[in-house]
């Protein structure tokens, strides 16, 4: 996967979030599974980038200096 698929998911994530705080806020059912679900794509996004910029040839110069 690419670097902009992890960045894809970390937005759709936030997007989510903001919309089941906003449930959150009117007391609507089933707003704290929508909540928790929100984790999973905010998850696998940052695994993605993560994964991507350990893996990128000038990381290990940036952490050394």
């Amino acid at each position: 996967m690419k670097a902009r698929h992890g960045l894809i998911l970390v937005a759709i994530g936030l997007c989510f979030t903001l919309v089941s705080v906003i449930f959150k806020f009117q007391h609507w059912p089933f707003s704290g599974a929508l909540f928790l679900l929100t984790y999973i794509p905010l998850f696998l996004g940052g695994i993605i980038l993560l994964v991507k910029a350990l893996r990128h040839p000038g990381f290990r110069d940036f952490l050394e200096r």
